[in-house]
């Protein structure tokens, strides 16, 4: 909940017979009404000029007297930042952000917020744990990103360490522990995204036919039944994982949540409550061959198989087909690939971009670009007018001859 006025104002009359000014500040985060602190002001427009001058220095809470900064490790431990317990967020800030966040779309989890925890205990407070927070300037953060760098980490891996340091500075500005965060002159580090990789037709016929199914993938239908959902959806395989027999219609799979072996079910990347994903007809029926109840990909019956397991064995059937480490390594092909032939055959099939991105759930159009694998089985318009254009000039091997 959000409080309008910082602070109230009221008369107190004095001993000698004066009439001045009191004002009640609020907490910033609870709203609570604080210990009243005189202006010393008899008129209402003094008064009201003396808080917002409070206001705007930082020290209204105070009464004018500079509050001493903390440093990052005191602040870290009075504010708990990123602690999460069982029963819920310890963190002022996290419970703040779910304040302001509906549950069925939480600013943030308890997983992201143990992610920060780690950057936090492991590079951050190791780092500058004893500076005072008014005294962190651009200059050391800059200084730390470079190490980061220096230390063979990637631009991505620094970009995120430094998001959790500047979103902790930007909430000490924003409660006026100091008067700017300098991490509004700090870039962030540039990230050459590489385009991910697919498989070709003819590899994903060698790879999911059920002809191959037992020279390919041996006994492992659960994986073999993960891959065949993502190649037809492109849900992500925390998504796949949390499907329950219930969730298969007859011509659609719904989605309400992912998986994820620490954290147990959760809500889907895009926070998005449910969605509805159409699937064929003969998907849904296989699926209803192998599983009965419960957890559609599951090894015992109780909890869902784990990443791992379906991503070692698809590795392990592109082994069997001539996709081995190292071409997987050169063209980017993992589990995730499958939301990349995915995306990338419904566009070859004509299918708008706009319902495509109904299906990945990808919110810009920029993001089902950058799904779309470039795969020369796509281009045969392409290379067929240029093999028209050059017919014309002769052998070019004459050149060389």
């Amino acid at each position: 909940m959000r409080y309008s006025e910082p602070y109230t104002l009221y008369k107190r009359k004095m001993r000698d017979g004066r009439s001045v000014y009191y004002y009640r500040p609020r907490d910033p985060d609870t709203g609570e009404r604080l210990t009243a602190k005189s202006t010393g002001k008899v008129t209402l427009r003094d008064a009201i000029a003396y808080c917002e001058t409070l206001l705007r220095c930082g020290t209204l809470l105070q009464g004018g007297e500079k509050k001493k900064v903390p440093t990052l490790a005191q602040w870290a431990d009075e504010y708990k930042w990123w602690q999460w317990s069982d029963e819920g967020p310890l963190c002022r800030y996290c419970q703040n952000e779910l304040k302001r966040s509906s549950a069925d779309a939480p600013k943030i989890q308890r997983r992201s917020a143990d992610e920060c925890r780690a950057v936090l205990k492991n590079w951050l407070l190791p780092a500058h744990g004893k500076k005072l927070l008014d005294k962190i300037t651009p200059s050391d953060l800059e200084a730390l990103m470079a190490q980061w760098s220096a230390d063979g980490k990637s631009p991505k891996t620094i970009n995120n360490r430094a998001s959790v340091y500047r979103v902790m500075l930007k909430e000490a500005c924003r409660i006026k522990l100091i008067k700017e965060t300098p991490f509004d002159s700090v870039k962030p580090y540039y990230i050459k995204e590489k385009r991910k990789g697919c498989l070709t037709k003819e590899e994903y016929k060698a790879l999911m036919s059920p002809q191959n199914y037992g020279q390919v993938w041996g006994a492992a239908l659960v994986a073999y039944a993960a891959s065949l959902v993502a190649s037809v959806t492109g849900l992500r395989l925390s998504e796949i994982l949390a499907l329950k027999v219930e969730d298969f219609h007859e011509d659609y799979i719904t989605i309400s949540g992912a998986w994820n072996y620490r954290y147990g079910m959760g809500l889907q990347k895009t926070k998005r409550g449910t969605d509805n994903i159409p699937i064929p007809k003969n998907v849904y029926f296989f699926i209803h061959q192998f599983a009965s109840k419960g957890f559609v990909f599951s090894l015992d019956g109780e909890r869902p198989a784990s990443e791992k397991y379906c991503q070692n064995k698809l590795c392990l059937a592109l082994d069997k087909i001539g996709v081995g480490k190292e071409e997987r390594e050169r063209r980017r092909i993992s589990f995730h690939s499958w939301r990349v032939f995915c995306n990338t055959y419904f566009r070859d099939a004509g299918v708008p971009d706009s319902k495509i991105r109904e299906v990945t759930r990808h919110e810009t159009a920029e993001m089902t670009e950058h799904y779309t694998s470039f795969n020369l089985d796509s281009y045969k318009e392409v290379i067929q007018a240029q093999d028209s254009l050059l017919g014309g000039l002769g052998s070019l091997q004459s050149l060389t001859s």
